[in-house]
């Protein structure tokens, strides 16, 4: 496989495109909960670009991850953390069968992963391969729409079409893939809101999940902290999701 060339404008590191997630997403659930009037709808708009983002660290971190099974595991425990906020942003209930938070959404991707690197270390031929794998993607679909976890089936895909893109042998087939798979699945399956331009352009809302695009083609797929820093950041992230959601839940339910 060909050794793909980072550009110098790959300014970004693990660390910085986690924090623009996180920023992104914070927008998006204030709006939800204690902002959602006239005039702010693009607190919302700016938050399409958190979950491709997301995706992409959720691919990145179970490619270079050197325990994948721990890595399920701690994505399971803090998708049960985050279930009761999660409802509680969602419809201020305790408990919201048909709508799972999104560390759910992520479960579900890396058993998918899972899956599909079973595959691809099978000798299989080649088109057996691709047929197993387009099998496996519409199973995460299927999966993920019955499990009503957040962005649906589409969300599961999300990660295994970045997954899938890093396999690409050259760095412009890899972000053509993640381009065509991003379009389809925001602008043509999940659409939403269609925001109309001064011109009478027409555009759907989730179609600006594709500007996340923007900040993952500046990644340079660094890391800037090590060692205990490092374990102290990832916790942070995985924390960060239940208790941002919290706090905005307890400000919109008992403060406004």
């Amino acid at each position: 496989m060909t050794t793909k060339t980072k550009s110098r404008c790959q300014i970004l590191n693990r660390e910085w495109l986690k924090v623009l997630a996180m920023l992104f997403m914070v927008f998006d659930h204030a709006y939800m909960t204690i902002v959602n009037v006239a005039g702010y709808g693009w607190m919302t708009q700016i938050g399409r670009i958190a979950f491709p983002i997301f995706a992409f660290e959720i691919a990145e971190g179970y490619t270079h991850t050197s325990d994948k099974s721990k890595y399920l595991r701690n994505m399971l425990i803090f998708a049960l953390i985050s279930e009761i906020p999660y409802n509680l942003m969602m419809g201020g209930e305790i408990i919201g069968p048909f709508h799972q938070n999104v560390m759910f959404t992520f479960l579900l991707a890396l058993v998918f992963l899972k899956l599909i690197d079973k595959v691809l270390a099978r000798s299989f031929h080649l088109a057996i391969k691709v047929i197993c794998i387009a099998g496996i993607c519409v199973l995460s679909v299927i999966t993920g729409t019955i499990a009503f976890v957040d962005y649906s089936g589409f969300g599961v895909l999300t990660v295994l079409i970045f997954y899938l893109a890093k396999l690409m042998p050259k760095k412009y087939i890899e972000m053509a893939v993640q381009f065509v798979g991003l379009w389809y699945i925001n602008w043509v399956c999940l659409g939403g809101k269609v925001l109309i331009f001064p011109n009478g352009f027409e555009f759907p809302e989730q179609g600006l999940a594709l500007l996340s695009l923007v900040f993952i083609w500046l990644y340079n797929g660094k890391k800037s902290l090590t060692g205990k820093s490092e374990k102290a950041f990832k916790y942070f992230c995985y924390w960060f999701y239940p208790g941002h959601i919290l706090l905005l839940s307890f400000i919109a339910l008992y403060l406004i």
